[in-house]
């Protein structure tokens, strides 16, 4: 009976538990349970949706879980389905509750804290033993299509995973398995590392409410990720981690970037590292700036870090940065920074090198009261870019910028560079303090005192500076109107000494160069004008009367416009109506269209060569091209002082036009065309005549080309006797002998009964001059001939070279006919009286003799020939010409005999 009773009341207590595992009640009841189990000691919140509740095989399914903290939003867990059971059996045989979890579609979310996740002790609380009255522990965890987030908001860092796993207790310790299916990364709004894939394997006694690095844990990593900074991303870590230490490492599937090794060791000190790592510079900048500028930087990074992080713990490391290139400009050789980290205080060197450039500095940062200061300065001599002929010593340049505890900024710099051209000196140094959004400065450059001020916001604003002369002259004058406009002036006594001290030439002139800017809706307007002043342009004796300009700058295309530039000058003018440049993401020049037209010139070149011109140029550049200077030419009206025939012209030219563009860019390239419109006109005392050009400028600045004719229309040779008319004459330029050119002159006239020719070809230093006539005279008689007009060999054999180098120096020379004009000019009579020494005796009678040619026109002559060692011997000659073939002649000769002589000639 009683065996009955039992088997009833079991066979009840059975049906009642089957019913009531379906009751909603108990479901109820059930999940406030462990509602209240899991709020027990941990400070958060529980909610869900009861599903199933199962006490045969005990089981209990939450449907939407939601578990928050209390004490703010600082973590949170969901989960699609939680069910935690255990068994019976375990439970009878070692009387202990194994505990085991499952959650699906399982979502954590926890902000970092104090160097820890914030969701650490909820963890220790929620998988800790229980505080159940019998024995229990979690035996068993499944995560399935579960993900982790974790926002550091401190240092803007974000990190996702995707993953399952299955964690189980063996033996005090929590082994797990974790499948990784997706991650990324995220400081800021740069993505670090994305799609993370592979398999982790962890074991852990417990997780512990300590900061992260801390926990000691046993395990192993395998997995892919992807450095979207990188041309192919694809990287592979490998790790290793126990006993409280471990080692990593990082390898990119082409090796182009490898962390290896990185090992970090725990102690009750701290954590110690030693990391060593080699990344393109390129990844770095990207990472850094966000802008993916793949090919923009260049060169190699290699970092080393080793020693301790903890309250004791001193921390070394080393950047070096090699071939540092942007967009094939480079920047470094070499790059080196230096970190020594003692508690909060970090400390360090570094160093820069390019070619003879060495910037050396050390700076220092406190990082709990943010306070630093940075020194630089170059450690040997050294070349000014863009100013060949100018350079620093050994620490000319020294600058420095600190921090202070109030957030206060003060920097200082000191800067002396010499020219070893003009033997010229610059010397500057100032000094800015700013405090929140304020700033002051102010310095001296050379003799001149500067000061200024403005405050800093998303954009520096200047609000006045000024610069003025050691005796109180303002020579730069800059006042804010608002926020957004300025208003100016630049005196022209400043740009004379700035041109002077860069370039090394004067730039003559008083005045004030006026400027008025605004900024609206990310463009900059201005306006330059010149105002009742002048400005002389050099090595000419032209001058800049009046000059205005608008510009338009827009910062978000980066283009510059130039708007009606016109410049009056003293004569002539020069405008342009719109010229363009365009400059590419990194403000290197890309394009330029700048076109000038000039009417009516004045130029000249010294004292010698005075012209005026008209025409247009264009300054022009197109993508991955050089710059260009081309345009068109043309001499209204032309004087030289100097004969054509002279390379000094062209040598002044360039030594000229060097003087100002020496400092400049000089691959400028020319394709320049320059014609006349009247003849150029020729003045000298040996050479008169008219000149038509038509050359083509080419090549570049530095190195620049001619190519075409210079021709001689019409003009004589002015010698001393009669002239020469100029039959041909023409300089024949060829680009591979721009200062050597071909030289082709011809000259020709009748004087008396010879016909007289001159003529000279070959190059210009390779030529030779030459003389012929009709009848036949030797050379030295050709040259008495122009010179006193007689045939007769009156001269010795050393005087026709002489005066035959003397005229080749005329022609060829400086254009200096000074031998010829103090000793054989023409006197201005009807009729010429010449003397005519002679250093021969063809009669045999010794003595000094000398000769007196007066010559009526063509067709008379008369000669007195005398011996001033003999009174008696005189000679006389009268002779008149019918035509070019017949000739008579009276002589009286040194014995007082009278003859005549008739002379004819037949041509056959």
């Amino acid at each position: 009976m009683i065996k009955k009773i039992i088997f009833s009341f079991i066979i009840s207590i059975v049906g009642i538990l089957f019913v009531a595992q379906y009751d909603p009640w108990v479901h109820e009841t059930c999940a406030l349970f462990v509602c209240k189990y899991i709020e027990r000691g941990s400070a958060c919140k529980v909610l869900c949706t009861p599903k199933a509740v199962r006490f045969f095989m005990p089981e209990i399914t939450l449907d939407d879980v939601a578990i928050t903290s209390t004490h703010g939003p600082d973590w949170q867990w969901k989960a699609k389905r939680l069910t935690v059971s255990f068994s019976w059996w375990h439970f009878i045989r070692y009387r202990r509750i194994d505990i085991i979890i499952q959650l699906y579609e399982c979502h954590v979310e926890s902000h970092v804290v104090n160097n820890s996740l914030a969701i650490f002790p909820h963890l220790n609380q929620f998988f800790a033993a229980s505080s159940l009255p019998v024995a229990s522990s979690v035996k068993l965890i499944e995560l399935h299509e579960s993900s982790v987030s974790i926002d550091d908001k401190k240092n803007d860092l974000r990190a996702a995973c995707f993953f399952s796993s299955t964690s189980k207790e063996m033996n005090g310790v929590f082994k797990t398995i974790v499948t990784i299916s997706d991650g990324s990364c995220t400081v800021g709004d740069r993505l670090l590392v994305s799609h993370i894939a592979g398999i982790a394997s962890v074991g852990a006694p417990f997780f512990v409410s300590v900061p992260m690095g801390k926990v000691t844990v046993g395990g192993h990593i395998e997995v892919r990720i992807e450095l979207p900074h990188l041309d192919k991303p694809i990287c592979f870590v490998v790790g290793n981690w126990e006993n409280g230490s471990g080692r990593f490492s990082l390898r990119h599937i082409e090796q182009v970037c490898t962390i290896d090794p990185c090992i970090i060791s725990t102690n009750a000190q701290g954590v110690k590292i030693d990391i060593a790592s080699r990344f393109p510079l390129s990844y770095l900048w990207n990472m850094v700036s966000g802008r993916e500028s793949r090919h923009a930087f260049t060169g190699n990074c290699l970092v080393r870090v080793r020693g301790g992080i903890g309250a004791t713990g001193d921390l070394k490391g080393q950047l070096v940065i090699e071939d540092v290139m942007y967009k094939n400009h480079q920047l470094s050789s070499a790059f080196k920074v230096t970190l020594h980290k003692m508690k909060s205080l970090l400390t360090g060197e570094m160093r820069a090198y390019l070619k003879d450039v060495e910037i050396g500095g050390s700076w220092r940062l406190n990082g709990d009261t943010g306070a630093g200061s940075l020194t630089l300065n170059n450690a040997r001599r050294c070349g000014v870019p863009g100013l060949p002929y100018w350079h620093l010593d050994a620490n000319g340049f020294m600058g420095s910028i600190a921090r202070h505890n109030d957030g206060s900024y003060v920097a200082s710099y000191q800067c002396k560079a010499q020219s070893s051209m003009h033997n010229m000196s610059f010397a500057s140094q100032g000094v800015a303090s700013s405090l929140h959004d304020d700033f002051t400065m102010q310095g001296s450059v050379n003799d001149c005192i500067y000061k200024g001020s403005g405050f800093l916001n998303k954009t520096p604003y200047v609000d006045n500076f000024q610069l003025s002369s050691a005796s109180g002259e303002s020579l730069i004058a800059i006042q804010g109107a608002d926020n957004s406009a300025w208003t100016g002036a630049i005196s022209s006594s400043f740009m004379r000494s700035l041109l002077h001290s860069v370039a090394g030439f004067e730039l003559q002139g008083k005045g004030m160069m006026h400027f008025d800017a605004r900024y609206n809706n990310n463009q900059v307007h201005a306006g330059i004008h010149l105002k009742d002043g002048i400005i002389r342009l050099p090595y000419t004796y032209n001058f800049v009367d009046s000059f205005d300009m608008q510009l338009l700058w827009d910062i978000g295309t980066r283009a510059v416009c130039v708007h009606n530039l016109q410049c009056g000058l003293h004569t002539g003018k020069a405008y342009c109506y719109l010229g363009q440049l365009q400059f590419d993401s990194d403000y290197s020049l890309a394009s330029m269209h700048v076109p000038l037209v000039f009417n009516r010139c004045l130029f000249n070149i010294k004292k010698d060569v005075f012209a005026m011109m008209s025409g247009h140029w264009l300054l022009s550049k197109k993508q991955a091209e050089p710059i260009c200077l081309g345009g068109h030419i043309i001499i209204d009206r032309a004087h030289i002082k100097d004969t054509l025939f002279s390379l000094d012209i062209s040598r002044a030219l360039s030594a000229d036009t060097g003087a100002v563009f020496k400092s400049l860019y000089s691959s400028i390239g020319l394709g320049i065309k320059i014609e006349t419109k009247d003849h150029v006109r020729i003045d000298t005392s040996l050479l008169q005549a008219h000149a038509a050009v038509q050359v083509d400028v080419a090549g570049s600045l530095a190195k620049p080309t001619l190519e075409g004719d210079i021709v001689l229309d019409s003009g004589s040779i002015m010698l001393p006797y009669k002239s020469l008319p100029i039959i041909k004459g023409r300089i024949h330029f060829e680009p591979e002998n721009t200062f050597n050119p071909t030289v082709e002159l011809r000259a020709r006239n009748k004087i008396k009964k010879y016909l007289v020719t001159l003529y000279s070809q070959g190059v210009l230093n390779d030529h030779q001059v030459l003389l012929d006539s009709n009848p036949p005279l030797t050379e030295e008689q050709i040259v008495a001939l122009l010179l006193v007009g007689s045939p007769e060999e009156s001269l010795n054999a050393m005087m026709p070279a002489l005066l035959m180098h003397n005229l080749k120096m005329a022609l060829f020379g400086s254009g200096s006919v000074s031998f010829l004009d103090n000793y054989f000019k023409r006197v201005p009579v009807p009729f010429s009286i010449n003397l005519v020494p002679s250093f021969t005796d063809q009669t045999g009678r010794g003595g000094l003799r000398g000769g007196l040619e007066i010559t009526v026109n063509d067709r008379w002559r008369a000669l007195i020939q005398k011996n001033f060692s003999l009174s008696e011997d005189t000679r006389f000659e009268l002779e008149y010409l019918f035509s070019d073939d017949l000739g008579v002649r009276a002589i009286r000769d040194e014995r007082r005999d009278i003859g005549g002589e008739v002379e004819m000639r037949w041509k056959f």
